[in-house]
């Protein structure tokens, strides 16, 4: 089975274009994103895993099928080697398996400076507080725990020791993110890429920040754009590089883009497809932070306050607990790009597609412009789109065949010709309409039901935001409107128009009408339903 595993890693490596010989590491078939089990606050869930085994295998299961990941970025940490060596290594091991029969590899990460650097316990887990982002995470060492360098030798050199040989690791990651001012950390780092390497591993031993004389492949954090062929993961062509934090979504009240996935996965693309003469080799990456939407609290952004509202999109993650998608069409694009199977029936990015220097953009629509998609419409679909309203009292409407939405200030509507089939106030909603930021809108059409979704959020899923009220029973991620059906949309395209004020789109797409997770076993949502005559 592990050679299957490098076999398919191969064939996708040979898919992206990828020249064996050059450089030396070749991470082009690693994209993927950090894993932490979404009910776990940090990476100290390790010393719990059986209890976390369960949804560890659903999760890793749908980041295969939603989202095509072939690599996820795991963080250790000091305490638990300490703590019990063997059972640590036992659990990795058992992990390694979940990853190997879904067709992934995973990453292991030693030490990380990054955010607390005291308070870590095993045997009480830190319960996230609302609004906080990444308000458990748990720095590696603590600081109680940087006596001498040296005492973290055997964490290293064990576990690097027991898989050296193990394809189904894809690296050993020495040190995320050290203090640039930190005297220890720098020692840490350097003796840990020591200590690893002399184990003689078959996998690439990295570390922060970008080129460093303790690193074998170029590690680059980015979270702004543009992206371009003269990108930082580029520094030394011939150790090669991987993005091991590639971007975020373009958060509510900010500025400018971080980075979100369509603009890293056309970056890459584009890179690809130019690898030949722009470029010396296709990086890997690992995007928007992690696959869950869960405890680590990354859905707010790092400079958000506690008790802020749910976000109307969250700044990181990929799935909810449920197996739903943040965005469908992220997720299509990134299988895309990892498989080649392309499940669009519409996309429009509004990118520069091929450009590697492209910068993000969007579509700008002012009172009374639309814009139309190309293609007709099958009679069954699932559209999705984000927009941007400039001001309150704006109206903005979207046909999707013979269906259509209106968004007239907060009241989100549903009708087909002449009938009203449903309305639904947005900002009854925690985080419902954000002006002057991203918002999303999906509609979902089949021949026996209707489906309306604003801005999907974690609480329609687990019934709160943080623990206790978000541990009881998880459910498929509920519309805001449904309306049973008879037939599905008659022929017609998407469309979106300003019918007053202005808006932005960053991107539209038409996929089939999949659903995942629990939707995807749920069917018709019947207690939300609304039969209209």
């Amino acid at each position: 089975l592990k050679l299957l595993i490098f076999s398919n890693m191969l064939a996708l490596s040979l898919f992206l274009g990828v020249v064996a010989s050059s450089p030396r590491w070749d991470t082009s078939s690693f994209v993927g994103a950090e894993y932490t089990p979404w009910k776990a606050s940090n990476q100290l869930w390790w010393h719990d895993y059986q209890a976390f085994r369960p949804d560890v295998v659903r999760e890793l299961g749908l980041a295969k099928q939603v989202l095509g990941f072939t690599a996820v970025r795991m963080f250790l940490h000091s305490m638990l080697f300490e703590n019990n060596p063997t059972q640590l290594m036992h659990n990795m091991r058992d992990f390694l398996g979940i990853c190997e029969q879904v067709g992934m590899r995973a990453a292991f990460v030693f030490f990380d400076d990054c955010w607390d650097h005291s308070g870590a316990n095993l045997s009480s887990p830190c319960v996230p507080r609302k609004g906080l982002h990444n308000g458990c995470w748990k720095a590696s060492p603590q600081d109680w725990e940087r006596t001498n360098v040296s005492r973290f030798q055997n964490y290293v050199s064990d576990i690097v020791g027991e898989f050296r040989n193990d394809s189904r690791v894809a690296w050993w990651e020495v040190f995320n993110e050290p203090s640039r001012s930190s005297h220890f950390s720098s020692s840490l780092r350097h003796s840990g890429f020591k200590w690893a390497v002399a184990q003689n591993p078959t996998q690439p031993v990295i570390a922060c920040w970008d080129d460093n004389n303790d690193t074998e492949v170029v590690d680059h954090h980015q979270y702004y754009t543009p992206w371009g062929s003269d990108n930082g993961v580029f520094a030394n062509p011939e150790k090669g590089g991987i993005v091991t934090e590639a971007g975020a979504r373009w958060y509510q009240k900010y500025p400018a883009d971080s980075g979100s996935p369509l603009t890293v996965l056309n970056w890459v693309s584009a890179l690809r497809d130019n690898c030949t003469g722009s470029v010396p080799f296709v990086p890997g990456v690992m995007i928007n932070w992690e696959v869950m939407t869960g405890h680590s609290q990354t859905r707010w952004h790092w400079g958000d306050a506690l008790g802020s509202a749910e976000p109307p999109i969250p700044w990181h993650s990929h799935l909810f607990p449920d197996g739903t998608p943040v965005s469908f069409t992220e997720a299509a694009a990134c299988r895309r790009y990892t498989t080649g199977i392309d499940d669009f029936i519409f996309v429009d990015t509004f990118l520069d597609v091929g450009d590697p220097n492209a910068d993000e953009r969007y579509l700008m629509l002012s009172e009374g412009d639309e814009y139309s998609a190309s293609q007709t419409l099958p009679s069954n679909f699932l559209a999705e789109l984000t927009l941007w309203p400039g001001q309150l009292g704006g109206v903005f409407e979207l046909h999707a065949g013979s269906f259509v939405v209106h968004l007239n200030s907060t009241i989100l509507s549903l009708s087909e010709g002449a009938g009203l089939l449903g309305k639904f106030d947005v900002s009854k909603f925690e985080g419902g309409l954000v002006l002057e930021s991203w918002n999303m809108l999906r509609v979902r059409v089949t021949d026996k039901v209707v489906q309306l979704w604003f801005n999907p959020q974690f609480p329609d899923v687990t019934g709160g935001s943080v623990p206790p009220a978000d541990l009881g029973h998880i459910q498929a991620m509920p519309p805001r409107l449904e309306v049973f059906a008879t037939h599905g949309a008659s022929e017609g395209r998407l469309s979106v128009a300003a019918r007053k004020g202005q808006f932005r789109v960053d991107y539209m797409s038409v996929l089939p009408p999949t659903l995942y997770g629990l939707a995807s076993d749920a069917g018709i949502f019947i207690s939300w339903a609304r039969r209209v005559s």
